[in-house]
């Protein structure tokens, strides 16, 4: 068989291989997935499930219960909010770096609540909806990329 080489999808697909930058499309999959990933971890919080999955130290499986049946809740002032709203909350901020995220909370007070809790970071459900949802768009750009 004889392959025009100048006209090969094959070639070329495989040419632009070679040239891909698997890291950069990691990073532009996971920032344009920012606000989904921030919100599976709000949503995450709210129930009172750390980043590894288990629940928050002071949750008894009672209140967690209780908790997930409430359709609003808002902390009082001076309460640290881990669970749906409050400056913790609306300031958290998604950092990417290569093929991994961060998240974090731009609040002076993050820090002791991160040592604490170990509220950033998907599990379970969370973390597979994020997942499928990152792999179809890398997919995507790779496949853009592979076709350029």
């Amino acid at each position: 068989m004889i392959v025009d080489q100048k006209n090969s999808v094959v070639l070329k697909q495989f040419k632009n291989a070679k040239k891909i930058n698997r890291d950069k499309i990691a990073s532009v999959s996971l920032l344009k997935n920012k606000n989904l990933v921030l919100d599976l971890n709000r949503n995450q919080m709210r129930l009172g499930i750390n980043a590894i999955g288990n629940l928050f130290s002071q949750y008894s499986i009672p209140y967690w219960e209780f908790k997930r049946t409430l359709p609003t809740y808002k902390a009082p002032d001076g309460i640290a909010d881990l669970y749906l709203r409050g400056h913790f909350q609306t300031n958290m901020n998604l950092t990417v770096s290569n093929d991994s995220y961060d998240i974090d909370s731009n609040v002076p007070y993050a820090d002791r609540l991160k040592r604490r809790y170990n509220p950033f970071g998907l599990s379970g459900k969370y973390h597979d909806a994020a997942e499928t949802k990152i792999t179809v768009d890398y997919n995507s750009l790779f496949h853009k990329e592979l076709n350029k």
